[in-house]
Formats: structure tokens, C-alpha cells, sequence
């Protein structure tokens, strides 16, 4: 190396600058000013630039394919070339278990571990390996063998933009056998693949397909294009193999993705700049773990008394959420300043609702990774069922310790269900109120002293047994100013659809999901009795779905007992059950929408409608707030609660059919924007999609068309490869004071 060819001056910048982009080269640097006057000797100089590039080299050592940005240190130290064969990367399925990652996660209170990064390259192209492996967990009360994403807690979370790319390989690090094969039902636990979950792109190869399937010592090279107009926020991934899926995500094999704003982006610098908290919620349940293991003929492990053991190392509990995989994880936080919470709920089953501590305030931002229209919005709660994600600002006034609390969900509300009753249920009545006051009961004067885990812990079905899911140490300096106003950039595929004409909608559809029990199986059916065998699926003929009419009686034989029928389980890739067109407008009415997360692929939908049969329900302002006409989402379970006259007698039983009115509705609107082909819907609920609730909608027309009315509901939207910088909703003209806009 000649550093003799470098001037004093230069070097002394240089080393300042590989200070700035080297974070692991900082720790041993010491960072000066330097004045012309007091240049550094040149001895000096070249100790500094060595001590630099040796710790740069130790960076890539720990990550090959980590950058400096810089061409100098990235020639100096170029990486091996990579392996030929990607199943060389593994270290726990192939390689056994002398080289599997341990995870040693059966603390409390230990600082919140944040997740590996990965950036995009200058080319606007990121570049990632998703090495799916198994990896040794010792948790809060048992330890076990994970299926995992590179070592996982979680995933690492891939950064990408609008107008790139994701160009990801999967290796499926796993060994045969592969379990069982049974449709409909928990199968193939060694198999896998990934769907990312979000982004508006097609559902095809070599993008996100969810039929692709990647058997044991197999890998594939996924690559996904984002639109220039695509919004940015936050998404997530995970596996989607037809049968594995719950086996997979409830034990964790899920990451964040995150699509960062642009400089060009116009939203405020308090909201760009704010600094970030990722945080992926893992509801950990172990009867679905089980029974899917069981059935699926894993030999892994039976999450029973292979390769699993009960420790009780911090709790005796074996149904908790945990947070980035960590129990009663800590966050630390300076008073009065705003934090950027990106949320993700990993969750198999159930739904969380967490409250702000009494120090503390929650402002919504975004949701399914989509901005609000009235941004920020002071919420309650942040309420999050299987898929949803949610992007608060939050910030805590006071120095202390803050208690982040779950609070209940019980959509039936003691309502008197008259055939039966379901013991410990987990639907939906918000209730705050009902906390325990951890605060004022732990007595805690320093941040140091944390209460015992056992007034602490459990889980959100029942808030008596986990109150908490996460601690915030809240510590000094001075508040950050209150948040303003403003309005994201619209793309065109997410302008307001809430007042389009009826003229104007393509096709309408009516969605519902059910599941009923094999038979024989003894009590009074489904969901009172929640077998590993029930078969799920959706309700009603090809393109009209469910109206409980006499004329739908098509599978009256097949299903005994199920009067509404037509009753479809998930049947191949090939079934449709509904088609639209590019570049159109569509309506679907969601039935029993408290009851099963519905979610669909590639194209995000607006709620247009609330309680649309007009049912006697009760709807918690808590639940209100945060989901509006107008919101967007790309997952929907909506928690209100059947009032005493609101639920026709036997509403349950399976031999009954409710008239359509017999059901709490939410509408929704979408566009069929620019991708054809596959665009599958589901239960979020990950298990019932497993047993069969998922189908798929067909997307016809040509690929890239998109609907001509979206400039006349807002003429500033920003089109697909659409480049300048739009100009904010903020700065428009207002009708009725919506979000529909004229131009300026």
C-alpha cells in the first residue's frame, strides 16, 4: 500500500469518512477534528488508514458481502469468490447438528436485539440469501430445534426502494424425508418457499409465487421489481408452502421487509429522520406446533419429547409473544423523543392489541405498510392480527420504566350464544381498563430493578397471565416537538376509491370463510370443537361467493348439514373462484370478517364500508379509531363484537343457515392494477389456510393496464414510472373533507 502518494490532508479526511461509513472500524478509531494547521504526521496518517482497512477487513470477515461504499476499501478487500453450490452456505440441516446456530433466548429483560440489515447496492438492486436451516433454540420455558432464516431472530430484515429490485435466493438447507402428503391438511414440513407479504408486484415466477415449491437440498433465485410509483413502507416475509405454512411462521421463519422513503419522497424530515425500532411480534403457540408436527410427520421435532425439553428457565408458560423472538425483550428509549416503531405480527393464530404506558402516547402512521390519509393519528392502541403490520410513533415523556400492556380482545362480549358456549375465548372487546397496574404494584424506583417475570409474563389471550410484552427504559434529554400533519404521495394504484360510482365497479363478490369438523367427530361441531383434522375453506359459486341463497345448494350431499353451501376447500392452482381485469375497479364484501383475517395478494385494498347489513353490533371507540373508511390494508380482521340481538339462535351450530344479514360485513374496494395472473386470498389464520381456507382470484387483461379513473379521483397521483416528485396531498384542494382532490 503507498500511502505516500496521498496527501497529509486528504488522509486525515479519509480517515473521518471511513469512520462515518465503517460502524465496526469506529469502535477503534478515534475521531478528531484536525485543523490545516495541525495536520497529522504522515506516520500517524498511515497508522490511523491501517487500523481502519483492519477493521473494515474484520467488517467482511463477519459478513462477506457487507460494503463500505467505498472503492477503495471494497478493492483492497474484495471477498472469496462466493461457493458454486448455494447449499454450501448451510449449517445446520445438511451439516448436522455440530454446526447449527444456537439461540439462547430464555432471558428476560435483555435489550432488544435488532435484526441483521440488508441494503440495496448502488445499482438500486438488493441482493439477498435466505438460507432456510434449522437452528437451537433454548426459550423462556422449553427448548427445542427451529426451522429458521440465517440463524433467525428473526429474519434479517431487507431494505429495498421504489423503481428496484429484489433479487433473493432461497436455499432450503433441509433433509429428507419430508413427512406426510395430505391435502388440505399439515403436510411436507421439509419443504418451503417464500411469499412476500405486501408489496404491490405480480404473483408469478420469478416474483411471488406461493406455488413454487422447494423440496429438501433444493434453492431457487426469486427477483422482484417494485414500481417507481410503489408507496414505501413496511412488509414482511415468510414461508407459504400449502401445508407447511403453520409448522413454519409459528416457530418463527419471518422477517421484515422494509421499502425506505426516497429523497425525493415528500413527507416530513421528522418522520424521515426518526430513528427506528424494528420489531416483529412471534406468537408462540405450542398446541398448533404440535398438532402440526403430528400430523405432518415431522422428525424434526414433535414439540412434545423429541428434541424438546420443558426447562421452565424464566417462565412455566408454553403460550406467550414474543418480540424479535425474545421474551419480555428491553427498549430503551430518551424521554421525550419521537421513536419509529415498525411493527409486524408473526402469528400463526392469534391477534394482539397493546396499549401506550401512562407516560407514553401512540401516533399511527401507517398501516399494511401503507400511509394513513390523516397522518398521525393518536390511537389508543396498536391492534395487529396475523399479517397486519403498523408504523407508530412513539414517544414517552417521563424517566423511568414504561410497561407496554396487552389488553383484551373478546369479540363475543358474553353475549349469550344459546346452543353452546365457547370456554376462554379469545374474540374481541377492547378493554384496556382491565390491565393490572404493573406500574403502581412493582414499586420500582430504579431502572435497574425489573419485577418478577411471573407478574409479568403469559399471554395476550388472556391478559391476566401476560399483561406485558416488552419493557421501555425511558432515560434523559430534552422533547422532540409534537408531530404535524401531512400527506404521503399518492400512487395511482392507492387513490381513494371510497365515492367511486357504482358505474364504475368491475365486478363484486361477497367472501366467507368456515370450517367445519371430520366426520364423526363427536359435540356440537365447529368452532366449539377445533380438531387437527378440521377442513376449512370459502363459501359459494364461481364469481358470486357466499349469499346464503336456496339456488347455492350444490353441495348439499358432499357436506351434509351445510345448508349455504357451495363449500369449497383450497383445491390447486389452477381453480379460480372469481376473475378481474386489469385496470378495473373492484368490490368485495367481506363476511364474518371478526372471525377469520382476510388477506389477499399483490394488490392492497381501501375499506370503503363498515357493518354493511346494518347488524346490531358493538364497536369499541378503541376499534373505531383505528380502522377507518378510507384505511387501506392488505389484511383485514375486524374486532367487533355481536351484540345479544345481534346473534340469530344456533348462529354457530353447522346445521344452521343465518340469513346474510346474519353477519357482521366490512366492504372493500381495490384495483386490479398492471399484474395479471394469480392473486390468492386466505385466511390469515395460518393454520386454517393449512386446512384449506384460501382461494384465488384470476387476473386477466394485460399485464401493466391500469385504471383511466385514477386521475380524476386525484389528477396529482404518481403513475407507474412516474419519476418527478409529486406534490403533497397538503398542498391540494379538499373536497368535503376528504382525501379526493383537485389539481391546483
Amino acid at each position: 500500500m503507498h500511502f505516500m502518494h496521498f496527501h497529509q490532508s486528504s488522509l486525515s479526511d479519509m480517515i473521518i469518512r471511513y469512520h462515518k461509513i465503517d460502524s465496526v472500524a469506529s469502535t477503534t478509531i478515534i475521531q478528531t477534528q484536525e485543523r490545516k494547521s495541525q495536520r497529522p504526521t504522515m506516520k500517524l496518517a498511515t497508522f490511523l488508514l491501517t487500523a481502519t482497512l483492519q477493521k473494515a477487513a474484520e467488517a467482511r470477515l463477519l459478513n462477506p458481502e457487507r460494503r463500505t461504499e467505498d472503492p477503495i476499501i471494497d478493492e483492497m478487500h474484495k471477498p472469496e469468490p462466493p461457493p458454486t453450490d448455494p447449499l454450501s452456505y448451510c449449517v445446520g440441516g445438511i451439516n448436522g447438528p455440530s454446526e447449527r446456530a444456537h439461540l439462547d433466548l430464555s432471558n428476560a429483560y435483555d435489550p432488544l436485539h435488532i435484526p441483521e440489515q440488508i441494503y440495496p447496492d448502488k445499482d438500486g438492486v438488493t441482493r439477498a440469501r435466505l438460507l432456510f436451516d434449522l437452528a437451537d433454540y433454548d426459550g423462556p420455558s422449553y427448548s427445542t430445534i427451529l426451522r429458521t432464516f440465517n440463524g433467525g431472530q428473526p429474519g434479517p430484515t431487507i431494505h429495498v426502494t421504489p423503481g428496484g429490485r429484489l433479487d433473493l435466493q432461497l436455499v432450503n438447507c433441509l433433509v429428507s424425508p419430508d413427512g406426510a402428503v395430505i391435502h388440505n391438511a399439515y403436510q411436507k414440513p421439509n419443504s418451503t418457499n417464500i411469499h412476500t407479504h405486501g408489496p404491490h408486484i405480480t404473483g408469478e415466477t420469478p416474483g411471488d409465487n406461493v406455488f413454487a415449491k422447494l423440496s429438501p437440498g433444493e434453492y431457487f433465485d426469486y427477483s422482484y421489481e417494485f414500481g417507481n410509483n410503489h408507496m414505501p413502507g413496511t412488509f414482511w416475509y415468510h414461508p407459504h408452502l400449502h401445508g407447511s405454512t403453520a409448522l413454519q411462521v409459528g416457530q418463527g421463519a419471518a422477517g421484515m421487509i422494509v421499502m425506505d422513503e426516497p429523497r425525493w419522497y415528500n413527507i416530513p424530515k421528522q418522520i424521515k429522520n426518526m430513528e427506528e425500532i424494528q420489531m416483529v411480534f412471534q406468537h408462540m403457540d405450542l398446541r398448533i406446533l404440535r398438532d402440526s408436527s403430528r400430523v405432518s410427520e415431522d422428525d424434526v421435532t414433535d414439540w412434545n419429547t423429541m428434541n424438546f425439553e420443558i426447562t421452565n428457565a424464566t417462565t412455566d408458560l408454553t403460550n406467550f409473544m414474543l418480540v424479535n423472538m425474545q421474551f419480555l425483550p428491553k427498549v430503551t428509549m430518551v424521554a421525550g423523543k419521537w421513536y419509529r416503531w415498525r411493527t409486524v405480527l408473526s402469528s400463526i393464530r392469534s391477534s394482539v392489541a397493546f396499549v401506550p404506558p401512562k407516560n407514553c402516547e401512540f401516533k399511527l402512521l401507517a398501516k399494511d405498510g401503507i400511509f394513513l390519509n390523516d397522518a398521525p393519528r393518536s390511537v389508543e392502541a396498536v391492534i395487529l392480527s396475523p399479517g397486519n403490520r403498523a408504523d407508530v410513533a412513539v414517544r414517552c415523556m417521563e424517566p423511568g420504566q414504561e410497561y407496554v400492556n396487552t389488553t383484551y380482545i373478546d369479540l363475543l362480549c358474553g353475549t349469550n350464544l344459546g346452543d353452546f358456549t365457547v370456554p376462554n375465548s379469545n374474540f374481541g372487546c377492547f378493554d384496556p381498563d382491565k390491565q393490572p397496574p404493573q406500574q403502581e404494584e412493582a414499586g420500582i424506583a430504579e431502572i435497574t430493578d425489573y419485577p418478577p417475570v411471573e407478574k409479568m409474563a403469559g399471554t395476550f389471550l388472556n391478559p391476566i397471565d401476560q399483561p406485558t410484552i416488552m419493557v421501555i427504559d425511558v432515560v434523559l434529554p430534552p422533547p422532540d416537538k409534537d408531530l404535524d400533519p401531512f400527506d404521503a404521495p399518492t400512487p395511482c394504484y392507492l387513490v381513494d376509491l371510497a365515492d367511486v360510482g357504482p358505474e364504475e365497479i368491475e365486478t363484486s363478490f361477497v367472501n366467507r370463510y368456515h370450517c367445519h369438523n371430520p366426520p364423526g367427530t363427536p359435540g356440537p361441531g365447529w368452532p366449539a370443537v377445533i380438531t387437527d383434522r378440521d377442513e376449512c375453506g370459502v363459501y359459494g359459486p364461481y364469481g358470486v361467493g357466499y349469499e346464503g341463497s336456496e339456488e347455492d345448494l350444490l353441495c348439499e350431499e358432499a357436506y351434509p348439514g351445510e345448508g349455504d353451501c357451495p363449500f369449497t376447500p383450497w383445491v390447486d392452482m389452477d381453480t379460480y373462484i372469481n376473475d378481474f381485469a386489469t385496470g378495473t375497479v373492484n368490490e368485495v364484501e367481506l363476511l364474518g370478517v371478526p372471525f377469520h383475517p382476510y388477506h389477499q395478494h399483490v394488490n392492497s385494498f381501501q375499506i370503503t364500508e363498515i357493518n354493511t347489513r346494518n347488524l346490531d353490533v358493538v364497536i369499541q371507540d378503541i376499534v373505531a379509531n383505528w380502522y377507518k373508511v378510507g384505511d387501506w390494508q392488505d389484511t383485514l380482521q375486524f374486532p367487533a363484537a355481536l351484540s345479544q340481538t345481534g346473534i340469530p339462535p344456533g348462529y354457530f351450530n353447522p346445521g344452521f343457515t343465518p340469513p346474510p344479514q346474519g353477519f357482521f360485513a366490512v366492504k372493500i374496494r381495490f384495483q386490479a392494477d398492471q399484474f395479471t395472473g394469480h392473486m390468492v386470498q386466505h385466511c390469515h389464520l395460518l393454520f386454517h389456510e393449512d386446512q384449506g381456507m384460501m382461494a384465488q382470484y384470476r387476473v386477466t387483461g394485460e399485464d401493466g393496464d391500469v385504471w383511466d379513473g385514477a386521475r380524476k379521483v386525484d389528477p396529482m397521483c404518481v403513475k407507474a414510472g412516474h419519476k418527478r416528485q409529486p406534490k403533497p396531498r397538503s398542498q391540494r384542494v379538499r373536497r368535503s373533507g376528504r382525501s379526493k382532490k383537485n389539481s391546483d
